[in-house]
């Protein structure tokens, strides 16, 4: 305390390197999130080579919602986001929606396409909320600061 008798404020050092980690870190997540509308992006075309009807078109889509869904289901019940170090569970989730993904130039029709989706889906699950939580860690020294 002062002579005045007020408190004064604590000064927090920001950590060194923390924009760039919050830029890796959101890009990292907006690459990993392209694999959710890849394949919706190309639709028509598939339709066209696999000739999908509008259900099996419509199940392109859906199934990555679903596999989202479940992923974060099996996540929450399986405290991987507790457990698993937040970087490496954002790792295997990135690099498992993209090796579903890249089994879509190897697939021949919908019957092997929306079990890769639901996949995708899966892996993408505990992304979002790690990433998330990560960067309002990051801000929160410049919170504490102000």
């Amino acid at each position: 305390m002062g002579t005045t008798g007020a408190v004064e404020p604590v000064v927090v050092a920001e950590p060194p390197g923390r924009w760039r980690a919050l830029f890796r870190l959101g890009t990292a997540m907006l690459l990993a999130m392209t694999t959710w509308f890849s394949a919706s992006a190309v639709i028509p075309q598939l339709r066209d080579l696999w000739q999908l009807g509008p259900g099996a078109s419509a199940w392109l889509t859906i199934a990555v919602q679903l596999g989202f869904v479940t992923g974060a289901v099996a996540s929450a019940v399986l405290t991987i986001a507790d457990t698993l170090p937040p970087r490496r569970v954002v790792l295997v989730g990135a690099a498992g929606a993209a090796a579903a993904n890249l089994g879509l130039l190897v697939a021949d029709g919908a019957s092997t396409a929306i079990p890769l989706r639901f996949l995708t889906g899966a892996f993408l699950a505990p992304g979002p909320a790690l990433g998330t939580l990560a960067m309002q860690r990051l801000r929160t020294a410049r919170a504490l600061r102000a």
